[in-house]
C-alpha cells in the first residue's frame, strides 16, 4: 500500500470542510468535522515524519561506522581462494558444500 503525505491528508482536509461550509454548513457540519479531521491527520504524520528523519539520521551514522570494518573483512575474503562446480563450473565460495546454482556436492 502506497503511503500517503501529510501534505495530501491537509489539502484534502482543508477542501472538504471549506467547500461544506460554502454549501450548507447547518445540513454539512459532518463533513466540516471529517475535514478537520483529515487536516489533523496531516499535520501528525508530517510531525511524525519530521521525528522519524532524526532518528533515521542517527541510524545512518552508527550504519556507516560499523560499515566500515566490514568493508576490511570484504577485501580479506576477496583474498581467498574460490572452489568451482564440476558439474555446472559454478564459483562457490571455499567453505560451500554444495552449488548454489545446480546443488550439487562440491
Amino acid at each position: 500500500m502506497a503511503k500517503i503525505h501529510g501534505l495530501v491528508y491537509i489539502g484534502i482536509g482543508v477542501f472538504i470542510g471549506v467547500f461544506s461550509y460554502m454549501l450548507n454548513r447547518e445540513k454539512l457540519i459532518f463533513f466540516i468535522y471529517i475535514g478537520l479531521l483529515f487536516v489533523l491527520i496531516g499535520c501528525a504524520k508530517l510531525f511524525l515524519g519530521l521525528l522519524n528523519k532524526g532518528g533515521e539520521k542517527a541510524a545512518r551514522k552508527t550504519h556507516i561506522s560499523q560499515q566500515a570494518p566490514n568493508a576490511q573483512n570484504r577485501q580479506h575474503q576477496g583474498q581467498q581462494s574460490h572452489k568451482y562446480c564440476q558439474s555446472c563450473g559454478n564459483v562457490a565460495r571455499a567453505h560451500d558444500s554444495f552449488c548454489s546454482r545446480c546443488g550439487n556436492k562440491i
